[in-house]
């Protein structure tokens, strides 16, 4: 789930830990979106697309809602 995000994180921070710390989100949050156990909130992707500077709609896909 969310290839090219993970692809771009560990590129970029290393682990979903790192961007855990930089963006000020739990790391189990982000572990759970990325393994799709849980959903990831609107504001959680628009903080990692702002952190890996890119598009959110790109990263996440067009399937998510305004929010």
């Amino acid at each position: 789930m969310y290839e090219l995000a993970r692809l771009l994180i560990n590129e970029k921070f290393g682990s979903i830990y790192r961007l855990s710390k930089v963006i000020g989100v739990e790391n189990g949050i982000l572990y759970a979106g990325f393994k799709g156990t849980k959903p990831l909130f609107p504001k959680y992707k628009r903080l990692i697309a702002e952190a890996l500077e890119a598009d959110e709609k790109t990263l996440f896909g067009e399937d998510q809602a305004d929010g």
